[in-house]
């Protein structure tokens, strides 16, 4: 896996794991330059985030990896829901605010154009879930060092890719 990201021949790799696959996370991690975990906030997936926080930190301390840190990105947001609030901020609390991300409001959006087999971009471009998406997707180039534009070419290309992870990630996030 390494090779993918030494090769430079993308400039952005985006792979979801399982956190119950142990040695596959591991393999991720090392091949990894840097980490986000989407998370809905409730206590059982906040549970989730510790014990994957450990695994990383972890794999940071005992087999030397690089990372560019770890980043938390709350998915599914209903502010309406005080168990919600709660959790975000035990995840603020135990994490501090600089490994949070913005989060993705809760949409409908997501899931018609995922029942629809259609990108949200396209299927919804102006949706509160599709402006989210976009949002995280600026954190994760900010928060990770990308280049600004890429081999691939011009001003825009940033924009492009910022489209690929936002779909990676509403797509992820339509499975949860």
């Amino acid at each position: 896996m390494r090779s993918i990201s030494s090769s430079r021949v993308n400039d952005v790799v985006l792979i979801d794991t399982p956190p119950a696959a142990a040695n596959v996370t591991v393999c991720v991690l090392m091949a990894a330059d840097g980490v986000m975990v989407p998370t809905v906030l409730d206590y059982l997936a906040l549970d989730g985030v510790r014990q994957f926080a450990r695994a990383y930190h972890q794999v940071v301390l005992q087999l030397k990896a690089t990372l560019l840190g770890l980043a938390i990105a709350p998915m599914m947001i209903d502010f309406r829901n005080n168990m919600q609030k709660r959790v975000l901020d035990d995840l603020r609390l135990g994490f501090g605010g600089g490994q949070m991300m913005r989060g993705v409001r809760i949409d409908v959006s997501v899931a018609e154009a995922f029942a629809l087999n259609q990108p949200l971009r396209r299927y919804q471009i102006n949706s509160r879930a599709a402006e989210d998406f976009r949002a995280v997707a600026d954190d994760v180039t900010r928060r990770f060092n990308l280049p600004a534009t890429t081999r691939a070419g011009g001003a825009d290309s940033l924009d492009r890719c910022n489209d690929h992870v936002a779909e990676f990630l509403a797509g992820r996030h339509a499975r949860l």
